[in-house]
């Protein structure tokens, strides 16, 4: 069995990123880092960035567990 013992980061594809990001600020409460190349970089925490959307295929995700 794997022990998961945290979250480091997921990335999330979605076909409309602006409307996205609005979502995630607005509702979700998470900070907007940066936002370049297709790529909008947010976070909920103290890191840099945990939670990427990008432009791309809504089923297309990334999560990484430690």
């Amino acid at each position: 069995m794997i022990n998961v013992t945290g979250f480091r980061y997921c990335r999330l594809g979605t076909a409309n990123l602006e409307e996205t990001v609005k979502f995630a600020k607005d509702i979700i409460g998470l900070e907007l880092v940066d936002i370049k190349d297709g790529f909008a970089y947010m976070r909920g925490d103290d890191r840099d960035h945990n939670i990427v959307y990008f432009q791309g295929d809504p089923n297309d995700h990334t999560v990484g567990l430690s």
